[in-house]
């Protein structure tokens, strides 16, 4: 079975999981390619901390959000296989396996689905979230030395 027969097995489901690994996806290219320019010009950074935090941390929100919604999706379509798969049970007089076995493939490539994008997508949130994390270090280190200098420069006003 090839990635497209599983896609058609999966489901309805399956579509919205693709569009969720679709978004990730191009979220998560597009930061690593913002961070993996970045340079902290601490700087330019002080001038102007609040943009250059917003510009990091841009677009996290929606990978957090994938990851989180994936699997949701993946366990709606499992719901939904294993709706299917009760239905085909009550409607038939005789059971055999292969009548639910539609049903619970449906359920369980869904479910599989929607972890195989979370997680990689989660992955990649965790990443940019410390590399922000990094930056507001060294923001704030830099902050404080500077407001030392300036201590500094004050009591030497004063002597």
């Amino acid at each position: 079975m090839d990635l497209k027969d599983l896609f058609i097995a999966g489901g309805a489901f399956m579509w919205p999981i693709l569009i969720a690994l679709i978004i990730g996806i191009a979220v998560s290219v597009e930061r690593f390619i913002v961070f993996s320019k970045a340079k902290l010009d601490v700087n330019k950074f002080l001038g102007a901390g609040s943009i250059e935090m917003a510009h990091f941390e841009k677009g996290l929100v929606v990978l957090a959000s994938v990851s989180s919604i994936a699997p949701m999706l993946g366990f709606l379509g499992t719901v939904s296989g294993m709706i299917r798969a009760f239905g085909e049970i009550a409607a038939a007089k005789n059971v055999d396996a292969s009548l639910v076995a539609g049903g619970i493939q449906e359920a369980l490539i869904t479910t599989a689905s929607g972890l195989v994008v979370a997680i990689p997508i989660q992955m990649a949130n965790n990443y940019f979230i410390s590399r922000v994390g990094h930056f507001i270090t060294d923001m704030e280190e830099a902050s404080v030395f500077l407001v030392d200098q300036l201590a500094d420069m004050e009591n030497l006003k004063q002597l």
